[in-house]
């Protein structure tokens, strides 16, 4: 009956390591799950407010021409440079865009 003690208490100390690592491996799941779902809660507001800022667009600020792409999708005012060929280059997100748009 010793043996099946020891035995059992053996399987019991197994079981409890496979435990623990279950549960590091499971905070570190549920840990990545958050920062996709802030991430995602993140963007989602970032949406949100495009529509907003979509009364608020100006295309030209002063005497330049405004980022439709970042006024709209990060709220960030940046201006457009002339570059060869009629296009213009955002200064900000570097985008070309063409006076044909």
């Amino acid at each position: 009956m010793h043996n099946i003690a020891a035995a059992l208490q053996s399987l019991a100390n197994r079981l409890l390591a496979n435990a623990g690592a279950e549960v590091e491996r499971c905070q570190r799941e549920v840990s990545e799950a958050q920062k996709r779902l802030d991430d995602l809660a993140a963007k989602l507001k970032l949406a949100k407010t495009a529509v907003d800022r979509r009364d608020d667009f100006r295309p030209l600020i002063g005497s330049n021409y405004q980022c439709p792409y970042c006024w709209i999708n990060d709220g960030t005012r940046a201006p457009l440079a002339l570059i060869p060929d009629e296009m213009f280059q955002c200064e900000e997100c570097d985008r070309k865009i063409s006076d044909e748009v």
